[in-house]
């Protein structure tokens, strides 16, 4: 596909005024998805999307880019039930548990000391997945590839095997608002 000039760049951070000052992952699919100009957009389960904010944010401005490929399979994926979330959970903790070494368990409460300051009888997927995020990305994995993974988790838990189209026409609307 390609992207028409004039799109809103990717760049780290949230950009409350709008595609002008350029656009997180997130906020690009907020837009193509019709929805208000939002780094947390209803279409995205939230561990996915924090996931994919980090990435975001973490990638140098010329490795952004990659996760443009992503928005569809990003854009579908409205489940956020506990059962999804901890399948998003164990495939993150799974791959990264090579690298540290340790279990989900430590995994899991290192999560919660380092995120929520905490400890919890029950897991939280969006810690698990943050630390285990935060490991792949020291690693320095493929954080594209990571989130590519944890989507992938997603579909299997899910069962989905569809993901919505998002043409040129949708970023040709959105670089003509850049441009307005």
């Amino acid at each position: 596909m390609n992207i028409p000039d004039g799109m809103p760049v990717l760049s780290a951070g949230a950009h409350p005024g709008g595609p002008k000052d350029g656009a997180c992952v997130m906020e690009y699919i907020s837009f193509l998805a019709g929805e208000k100009w939002t780094d947390f957009p209803s279409c995205t389960n939230r561990v996915l999307a924090k996931i994919a904010q980090y990435a975001n944010d973490s990638l140098r401005d010329e490795h952004r880019q990659e996760l443009l490929p992503l928005l569809p399979r990003l854009m579908g994926t409205p489940d956020t039930s506990h059962e999804v979330n901890m399948a998003i959970a164990e495939e993150a903790a799974s791959m990264v548990l090579p690298l540290v070494g340790h279990t989900m368990t430590l995994v899991h409460n290192l999560a919660e000391d380092a995120q929520l300051g905490i400890h919890s009888a029950h897991p939280h997927p969006e810690s698990i997945v943050s630390s285990a995020f935060v490991a792949a990305d020291v690693a320095k994995w493929d954080v594209v590839a990571f989130l590519s993974s944890l989507i992938d988790a997603y579909d299997k838990a899910t069962g989905r095997n569809e993901t919505p189209v998002v043409t040129e026409d949708d970023f040709r609307r959105l670089a003509e608002l850049t441009n307005a």
